[in-house]
């Protein structure tokens, strides 16, 4: 019986060891307060309740997005102005997260785990700051609120044809602008912890060259070095259509730049000034006629142009000769243009870019081409006229004249058959002498009236 009674004692022994165990882990791991040795950073939240955490938290959440970012500019752009941004700008502080990590042993279901964690937390446990970069956000407030860091721009630099026609460069100069990107991967190297303990941030400001976009180099590699060729016609001023006509167009054509190889079209030099200028009417020669039309003089300019490109020896693509004579080129030299079909095309074959620079003013039309050409080259052209082709007459009856009376209405004009021919002498090559184009131009018949 004694033996009975001292296995009872024992197990009641045991059961209240362990109601106590038990009893114990459930109020440990249930206390409300944060465990001690629970640390953010150097931060100790160990006995407190999660309210008072959480109101300390938010007072410590305050102070670090308020900490100022200091931004030095380089000594090159000094201006002595303080410029510095607060974290919160550009800093999104996960400040619900970093709550969630400090009371999430309070969400475990288990309170031996609940109990576990506490007893570790004797050790120490560190939690950190959780956030994340506005990295679209430092850029646009940077830019926004210190424009005046963008204002200045680089000079781009200048080709300049002297008046003796000399080829010559103005430098581009390059400035310097904050470099954002640059500044926002500075910024965002700062750690967690630097967040956390430094009270306020110096960063100098790095900077990005912002080139001209047309340098010196990318003109000189351009090609246009000197003048080619150069030629010179002159119009009349007496008519206000043909006056604006030729000017207009000219100034449109003034200082086109023609890439290698690329093919020069009239064609389009006349639609952009219709589209700029407009035309005005003017003598014109329509089917062997001459009479008045809009655009009248337009094709002295490709004229002009044809005999500056035979002097620079490039390809010449399209090129028709009008079917009178002109009178401001020899027969031979001139290069007509209509709207419904015939064009004045010829390609750029230096090399190098070409430009194309005109004056007229004064009745004076000039066309020069600066490019790059070997020295020493020399090109004249030489017309020949082969044949001349006497004019028809044509008789009118005329009922005002007695019979066998006759008055001419119009004197007849020759036409004429011509070969033009490029000359061409190149130091250490024979001389050249290369048929261009044969052209014929049509009489104008002589037209007599008769009485009878």
């Amino acid at each position: 019986m004694q033996k009975v009674h001292k296995r009872l004692l024992a197990v009641l022994v045991v059961f209240a060891l362990i109601s106590s165990v038990l009893g114990w882990v459930y109020w440990y791991g249930n206390r409300p307060d944060i465990p001690h040795g629970v640390y953010l950073y150097d931060w100790h939240i160990g006995g407190m309740l999660p309210s008072q955490v959480e109101e300390e938290w938010k007072e410590k959440a305050d102070q670090i997005l308020n900490k100022e970012v200091e931004l030095i500019l380089p000594d090159s752009i000094q201006d002595q102005v303080e410029r510095s941004l607060p974290l919160k700008e550009i800093l999104d502080l996960r400040e619900k997260e970093v709550m969630h990590d400090l009371l999430s042993f309070q969400k475990e279901a288990s309170v031996w785990k609940r109990a576990l964690y506490r007893w570790e937390a004797r050790q120490g446990i560190e939690y950190r700051v959780s956030f994340e970069w506005k990295e679209e956000e430092l850029p646009r407030t940077f830019r926004k609120r210190w424009p005046e860091l963008f204002e200045s721009q680089p000079k781009e630099a200048k080709r300049i044809i002297t008046p003796e026609d000399e080829v010559k460069f103005e430098d581009d100069k390059s400035v310097q602008h904050p470099d954002l990107v640059a500044l926002s991967e500075q910024v965002q190297k700062l750690t967690a912890e630097e967040i956390w303990t430094q009270s306020a941030y110096s960063i100098t400001v790095p900077l990005k060259e912002i080139r001209a976009q047309v340098t010196k180099e990318h003109l000189v590699e351009e090609g246009i070095s000197r003048k080619l060729s150069e030629f010179t016609t002159s119009y009349s001023t007496q008519t206000d259509g043909r006056t604006h006509n030729v000017e207009a167009t000219a100034a449109v054509l003034h200082d086109t730049i023609l890439r290698p190889d690329e093919i020069f079209s009239y064609r389009q030099v006349i639609q952009e000034t219709e589209k700029k200028f407009g035309y005005k009417p003017a003598p014109v020669i329509l089917n062997g006629e001459i009479t008045q039309g809009i655009g009248g003089g337009v094709c002295q300019i490709s004229t002009t142009l044809y005999n500056a490109v035979l002097l620079s020896d490039l390809k010449l693509v399209e090129r028709r000769n009008h079917s009178l004579p002109v009178s401001y080129v020899p027969l031979g030299l001139d290069a007509t243009y209509t709207d419904w079909g015939i064009d004045f095309r010829f390609q750029n074959t230096t090399g190098k870019h070409l430009l194309v620079r005109t004056e007229a003013k004064n009745g004076k039309l000039t066309v020069k081409l600066f490019g790059t050409g070997p020295e020493g080259k020399e090109i004249k052209i030489q017309t020949e006229t082969v044949r001349v082709i006497p004019p028809k007459v044509e008789t009118r009856k005329d009922p005002t004249l007695s019979a066998g009376q006759t008055k001419v209405i119009r004197e007849g004009k020759s036409g004429y058959q011509v070969h033009v021919y490029k000359l061409v002498k190149e130091e250490g090559k024979p001389d050249q002498k290369i048929l261009i184009s044969k052209d014929t131009y049509k009489p104008q018949p002589k037209v007599v009236a008769v009485g009878g």
